[in-house]
């Protein structure tokens, strides 16, 4: 539900990264980012992705040899609240990578000084 033209626009207004967003599924619906108009994309390599049917992205993934992946009824993690608060947390505080986001997914998340985080787990895993 977050996917339609107005919410994008105002997604990249709101970022503070006007211009450097890239939506690799739907990118040549709209005009060309930075990312590409600097050739660090080749915007060849992105799709024209339109409406809400997911057969395409479930041929993408049988083409790359993925069988399982999330339900395609799932939406952003940025249109969740909580998410989203563990997301600008990890901006403030420290740089953003793979495994940070990663770890923004699961237990409980308590910022005890500006050095120090604690996550705690939900369950074993």
């Amino acid at each position: 539900m977050s996917q339609h033209r107005d919410a994008l626009r105002i997604i990249d207004r709101e970022s503070g990264l006007a211009g450097l967003i890239v939506r690799p599924l739907s990118a040549k619906l709209f005009p060309p980012s930075i990312p590409e108009q600097e050739g660090w994309i080749d915007r060849e390599k992105l799709l024209d992705i339109s409406g809400r049917s997911r057969k395409t992205q479930i041929g993408l993934a049988a083409n790359y040899g993925i069988a399982e992946y999330p339900c395609p009824a799932g939406g952003c993690l940025l249109t969740i609240a909580g998410f989203v608060r563990r997301m600008k947390d990890l901006m403030t505080y420290s740089e953003v990578n793979a495994h940070g986001v990663t770890l923004l997914k699961v237990g409980r998340h308590f910022r005890l000084t500006p050095q120090a985080k604690l996550v705690v787990g939900r369950n074993q895993e």
